[in-house]
């Protein structure tokens, strides 16, 4: 009897240590809104020198700060933060999600979309929709690096090894205005915020996780958590000149509720930290 139940105890430990979801795990959807707390600057127009008549066909701008509709803030990284050799557990909707591709295309001489993540079991396709050749270079820290020719019209799919703790850039060695972001994870639990600034990620853990929170233009972005009239807030912290912005200063931690966890609204960034770069 005794050994019956250590083996049962042990292959539960295995079940979770592997990411997986235990019996009674509840669950619970995070979502907001990043806002720009200022005034943008305008866009800066790129300098597009190259295969002009397929990429100067009109102006492009610099993706490097992109603010929408009421001041919403795009392109801000959300993503749980993973000690070494931890786990979290996988809700069984992610089942489907693995066997999808996530898609960067070359569109217009520039990278659709500019953000975004991908999960390790997932395949990254570098596809090229215009009629020049691209290339699409990715130099991740400590995994294979890529930097593949793509014909008019081609594809390639590439995977991913290992989990990044930033983004990776992508660029297009042929056309050097071209940039767009990557961030391979571990697990699912990350969001890139839209065009309006809002972002979701479904099917949390309960409990407590730790974020980040990560912009291309300002970097690190110094995340706080409160609990305001009984429900749970998320700010980012106002930078000043002397403010050393750190990768454990913007890291908050976020205890997920059932159901859905609407963190905010508005959740200002302020100017502050897109001036001067």
């Amino acid at each position: 009897m005794l050994r019956h139940c250590t083996l049962i105890c042990l292959a539960t430990v295995l079940l979770l240590s592997a990411g997986g979801t235990a019996r009674g795990q509840k669950w619970g959807d995070l979502k907001g809104r990043f806002v720009l707390d200022g005034t943008a600057p305008p866009p800066v127009e790129l300098d597009v020198n190259k295969d002009q008549e397929v990429c100067g066909k009109e102006k492009m701008f610099s993706e490097e700060l992109v603010v929408g509709d009421g001041n919403g803030l795009a392109n801000v990284f959300i993503y749980v933060v993973l000690e070494r050799n931890q786990k979290i557990a996988i809700h069984p909707d992610y089942e489907a999600v693995a066997k999808e591709e996530r898609v960067l295309d070359n569109v217009n001489c520039h990278f659709v979309p500019h953000a975004q993540t991908v999960w390790l079991r997932q395949t990254l396709l570098l596809k090229n929709s215009d009629p020049v050749a691209h290339n699409s270079k990715i130099d991740p820290l400590g995994d294979t690096p890529t930097n593949p020719l793509i014909p008019a019209g081609g594809q390639v799919p590439w995977q991913f090894k290992k989990s990044q703790g930033l983004p990776q850039t992508v660029t297009c060695s042929i056309h050097g205005w071209m940039k767009a972001w990557v961030l391979p994870l571990d697990h699912p639990y990350a969001a890139v915020s839209g065009p309006d600034g809002s972002f979701e990620i479904k099917n949390v853990p309960v409990g407590e996780h730790t974020f980040q929170l990560w912009h291309e233009r300002s970097g690190y972005l110094m995340g706080a958590a409160q609990q305001k009239d009984g429900k749970l807030v998320l700010s980012v912290k106002p930078k000043t000149a002397a403010t050393k912005v750190t990768k454990k200063s913007s890291q908050v931690k976020l205890k997920i509720a059932e159901g859905v966890n609407d963190v905010g609204q508005e959740i200002k960034v302020s100017l502050s930290y897109f001036e001067g770069r």
